[in-house]
């Protein structure tokens, strides 16, 4: 969808002019790409754990996301990100607090970070794995 596209059919309020929609990023280039930005919005209205919103997150950018499912497992509001219903008005608030609050924002970045980085790390995976094969096979 282009960025005209997108704002004819949603409106874009004030953030339209800096709203930017841009063609797929290739994998090598994604996490440059997540920490170039403000914030990473997933506006879904369901979604499971969300691959790309940890992405963001453990790249140090502010996350928000729609109360839809998984993310609320990782994303908490006003401390890992911002939760917000499948509003429009809701999410441009969300977007301008990020984009004029940046306190908010880095608390917000830097903890989304901590979070992926020791609840999702590779190694926590490996422990739990390991102890669950043990307890099941014992």
């Amino acid at each position: 969808m282009s960025r005209e596209a997108f704002l004819t059919a949603y409106g874009g309020g004030e953030l339209g002019a800096a709203l930017m929609i841009d063609p797929p990023t290739e994998r090598a280039e994604l996490p440059a790409f997540l920490r170039s930005l403000d914030c990473f919005a997933l506006m879904s209205h369901q979604e499971g754990l969300s691959l790309i919103a940890l992405e963001a997150m453990a790249c140090g950018t502010s996350v928000i996301s729609t109360r839809c499912g998984g993310p609320e497992d990782f994303v908490m509001d006003e401390s890992t990100g911002l939760l917000i219903d499948f509003d429009a008005g809701e999410a441009c608030n969300a977007m301008s607090r990020l984009a004029t609050d940046f306190d908010l924002r880095d608390r917000i970045a830097r903890r989304g970070s901590d979070h992926v980085r020791t609840v999702y790390a590779p190694s926590r995976f490996k422990a739990q794995f390991e102890e669950a094969m043990a307890i099941a096979f014992s």
